[in-house]
């Protein structure tokens, strides 16, 4: 395989820093910064370690950064000279993140993490930063030891430090400090120290986030349950799917089992069965499988525990047989953090969360969540017809029909009735996916998750419109995951799309096909073959059709972005494949700018200028840059897409001390 040009690594750099967090970032950058090192150019090296760091940080993976940050160090070690002003700042800010990581590995030794911590406080010390980060992540320490006496010190020493450039985001240090009021069952003190973060007067890219689920169990305690409702439905909305966040939905499924909302916990599980297996960050499953298994318990103690949960790895469990296999994962966890810690504090926390009992009889949350059967209820029929009642083989919609359930359900048995409600709801948050990605939404594929979970859970049959639609997310998952069959996925989800008369998201899934081919290795005259059939499609779509301008530009905004990649390929010399590429993303933008509902694709060129810009050291350009694509996006209705703009700017402008 060739080896990527300095150029070509560039561009992969500038194009993962827009990608969305999880595995398939980490995986590119994991080869970005392999290519970078073997590439010999130190600086790209030292961007492409960074990058590396920043994809594990937001991420189950967090645990993994320790590496590439001890070369990272060895490269500032080996000569601090050659590191700009920002470079340096970003190390010292990183070390943070590495001492927080350090003291969540179980599998690394106390008297390491001790010696690390005191290293972390001699480079502070050297370089004239406050002691505030440092005893920020002795508090840390200590809480896990749980070391109280020290803890209390930290704290104390935490808080009377002087905020400086060093110290961590203050949305951060309150939501932290917050919690170790309530491990001191001072609820009120907690949620008076929380005020300004949930109040959205101090945030961040994870707050108020973590704020709002620590929040929860003690505004009920405090008997404020609208708060608690609020900032329930507030709360996942921001978590739900972020997996850099699975702490806090861990607590929000805790908070749905003690307030008599299980079917709401049971729901929210079911967008997360991706993330129940091992993670790297062991802390983090601890965390997240602690909520989960209180939400076991309480539907085993119901009557529930015979009744399907969610499927782990691909197969279905019931809810004991899924708190059996949980439950056996984390008392490993905890084991090895009470060998490694020398007590046996971190067991015993998780054993006093898994005694917790209901706050409530029942919290109305005001959101619609299936009902979980009563003990004992005969098992519905699937897929076939009920003893009496009408056929789900025709499909959501020919079931549920125009006229809604009310009247259609008349004169059922509850059964049946059940049966149409629960068809009802599936066409509802068809209808929902649907608008979600039209919109763009960020949460549109969790909703085809929860399309996919309720269509295995109630036995309907898809028509071929969802079936064509259902496809397309198996692809994309695929994809997403590194998987070679992806490709022929997205060949029969354009025979779908095409098959059940949607030529618009058939002209999708032909794009979607072409990048795969590049993805898992096709040769340049393949992929160029792909692409201009995927714009033949796109051009051939009817004048009347209202996407077919979208696709027109899509297809061609993805061309440029690919064919960047194959000239790279090709080429010998870098400047010549970025001044292309850059002028290709100029013309674009001038021939898409006026178009009405296409701004969201004129910022997607903008913010890879952007990457271009910076990669030449022109930093006020790609400033501007970045809030001109920010403003598109959220002029567009996509205040989604301004996140990425606007956080690097805002890492810019910090680092340049504005």
């Amino acid at each position: 395989m060739t080896a990527l040009t300095p150029g070509e690594i560039e561009r992969g750099l500038a194009e993962n820093a827009s990608a969305p967090h999880g595995a398939a970032r980490i995986a590119h950058a994991e080869a970005l910064s392999a290519a970078a090192e073997a590439s010999g150019d130190r600086p790209l090296f030292r961007r492409a370690l960074t990058a590396l760091i920043d994809a594990y940080e937001y991420s189950a993976e967090r645990t993994k950064m320790m590496v590439p940050f001890a070369r990272l160090l060895q490269e500032y070690d080996r000569d601090p000279s050659v590191f700009a002003g920002h470079e340096v700042h970003g190390l010292y800010w990183r070390f943070k993140w590495v001492t927080g990581n350090i003291v969540e590995s179980p599998e690394i030794p106390l008297d390491a993490v001790e010696r690390w911590l005191t290293e972390m406080e001699r480079r502070y010390r050297l370089a004239g930063h406050s002691e505030r980060a440092v005893r920020q992540a002795e508090f840390i320490l200590a809480d896990s030891l749980g070391d109280t006496g020290r803890a209390d010190r930290a704290m104390s020493a935490w808080a009377a430090a002087e905020r400086d450039r060093m110290s961590d985001c203050h949305a951060c240090e309150l939501s932290n400090q917050g919690r170790y009021w309530v491990d001191r069952e001072d609820d009120a003190r907690a949620v008076e120290v929380w005020e300004p973060v949930l109040a959205g007067r101090k945030t961040c890219m994870e707050e108020p986030h973590r704020a709002l689920a620590h929040s929860l169990l003690p505004l009920v305690r405090l008997g404020r349950a609208d708060e608690a409702r609020s900032h329930h439905l507030r709360g996942y909305r921001m978590a739900r799917g972020n997996e850099s966040l699975l702490r806090a939905v861990g607590e929000h499924i805790e908070f749905c089992a003690l307030t008599g909302n299980e079917s709401r916990g049971l729901e929210i599980l079911s967008e997360h069965t991706a993330h129940l297996g091992p993670l790297a960050d062991a802390d983090a499953q601890l965390e997240f499988n602690g909520g989960i298994l209180v939400l076991l318990s309480r539907l085993t103690d119901l009557g529930h525990g015979d009744r399907p949960a969610v499927p782990y790895e691909g197969v279905g469990r019931t809810v004991s047989e899924l708190a059996d296999l949980l439950y056996g994962q984390v008392s490993a966890i905890v084991r090895r953090f009470d060998v490694r810690n020398g007590s046996g504090h971190v067991s015993g926390r998780l054993a006093e969360r898994l005694t917790r009992r209901p706050l409530t009889d029942a919290l109305p949350l005001g959101v619609r969540s299936p009902l979980l059967p009563v003990s004992g209820a005969a098992p519905r029929p699937r897929g076939g017809e009920a003893a009496d009642g009408p056929s789900v083989r025709a499909g959501v919609a020919g079931a549920v029909g125009a006229a809604g359930v009310d009247e259609s359900a008349e004169g059922l048995e509850p059964a049946e009735a059940l049966e149409l409600a629960e068809l009802a709801e599936l066409a509802e948050l068809v209808g929902r996916a649907r608008a979600s990605r039209a919109q763009g939404h960020p949460g549109a594929a969790l909703l085809w998750d929860r399309v996919a979970h309720r269509i295995d859970t109630t036995g309907a049959e898809p028509d071929p419109r969802l079936a064509a639609d259902l496809l397309e997310r198996r692809a994309l998952h695929a994809s997403r995951a590194g998987d070679p069959r992806a490709r022929a996925l997205f060949a029969e989800t354009l025979d779908a799309y095409r098959t059940s008369g949607q030529p618009g998201r058939a002209v999708l899934a032909e794009l979607y096909g072409a990048t795969s081919a590049v993805q898992f290795g096709a040769g340049s005259e393949e992929a160029r073959a792909l692409l201009a059939a995927a714009a033949a499609s796109a051009r051939a779509l009817d004048a009347s059709d209202e996407s077919r301008a979208r696709r027109v530009a899509t297809v061609d905004f993805t061309r440029i972005r690919i064919e960047a990649h194959l000239r790279g390929k090709e080429a010998d010399g870098t400047d010549r494949t970025d001044g292309e590429l850059a002028r290709e993303l100029a013309g674009f933008i001038d021939r898409t700018d006026q178009v009405d509902g296409l701004q969201d694709l004129v910022a997607g060129a903008e913010m890879m200028l952007a990457g271009l810009a910076l990669g030449e050291g022109e930093e006020a350009r790609a400033e501007r840059l970045f809030d001109v694509a920010a403003g598109r996006s959220l002029a567009a209705g996509r205040p989604w897409d301004a996140v990425e703009p606007l956080a690097r700017r805002a890492a810019l402008l910090f680092a340049q001390g504005r």
